[in-house]
């Protein structure tokens, strides 16, 4: 039973990944077009540029797509009786997801600059990984499997 929830949860997520990559291709559809020109403007001034309308704006729904996704995803880990730990994964991949698009959204109304994103990225994941360990912990000391 446990493979069968697996490979269902597995079929979710890749579903709702295709599903959050056609609904962001709708809401924005020359993404790949401004990704293409965005890249071939970084290579010939050699520097960074902010990128052009409405890519971060594209990322931030895809990414608190995705965030939102993990979270359906940890729902039904728990209705399916799937250890507690990989709910919490994904929970903790889901917060990490809205943060980052949370970024992106301040990026792309100049709240705050690119420079900032990829630290303040590092914090909320390292503040993530480190309470996932201490929740892994304390549930193993609690039952008496680590000493």
């Amino acid at each position: 039973m446990e493979k069968r929830s697996e490979l269902a949860i597995g079929l979710l997520s890749f579903g709702g990944f295709v599903l959050i990559v056609g609904f962001t291709l709708f809401i924005y559809p020359d993404t790949f077009t401004k990704i293409g020109t965005f890249i071939k403007d970084l290579v010939d001034q050699k520097a960074w540029s902010r990128p052009p309308y409405p890519l971060p704006e594209a990322a931030s729904l895809f990414v608190i797509s995705i965030g939102v996704l993990s979270f359906v995803v940890a729902s039904v880990r728990l209705v399916a009786g799937q250890p507690w730990y990989k709910a919490l994964q994904d929970v903790s991949w889901g917060i990490a997801m809205v943060f980052l698009g949370y970024l992106f959204l301040l990026y792309a109304q100049e709240t705050i600059r690119a420079r900032l994103i990829p630290p303040m990225f590092l914090i909320i994941g390292g503040i993530l990984i480190v309470a996932n360990v201490l929740f892994r912990y304390f549930y193993a000391l609690s039952k008496g499997l680590v000493r």
